[in-house]
């Protein structure tokens, strides 16, 4: 599902149709209300992009915006260790290998591969310190205003 100008116009007409008819509808409901009613319009194809939609919002419901936050980079991490290590397997051909150099391959990829998780964790600590110190600067910025 691709977000377009309908589909926002669309939410704020609910949106403000529900405050002025003081139903008690949250903005999750809304939207998921919104995303089953576009569902219907799509083709077949955009289900399972409609059904990551909607585990996100009900893990963002479950469990907060911190901890939905951390367990999507967590997956990025996993899912960026399995592609190296399928490289990696596929690059020393270990299923050809005698059953003594097939373990040792295997011990070298897995030490490899927490090498490399150490470091797609640094990044994305990295990566998340620059963004809260611009959000502290933009902060600080718009206070002085």
């Amino acid at each position: 599902m691709q977000v377009t100008d309908s589909i926002i116009t669309k939410y704020v007409g609910s949106a403000y149709k529900s405050i002025n008819n003081d139903d008690d509808n949250s903005f999750g409901d809304t939207l998921t209300n919104l995303v089953s009613q576009s569902s219907s319009n799509d083709n077949p194809s955009n289900s399972n992009k409609i059904d990551t939609v909607e585990k996100f919002l009900e893990n963002l419901s479950k469990y907060g915006s911190a901890v939905t936050l951390i367990n999507i980079n967590q997956q990025k991490i996993d899912e960026k260790l399995e592609q190296k290590r399928q490289e990696l397997m596929a690059s020393l051909d270990v299923e050809n290998l005698s059953d003594e150099d097939k373990a040792k391959a295997i011990a070298s990829i897995n030490e490899t591969l927490e090498d490399y998780k150490k470091q797609l964790e640094k990044e994305m600590n990295e990566k998340r310190m620059a963004e809260q110190t611009d959000k502290d600067k933009l902060k600080s910025i718009l206070s002085n205003l």
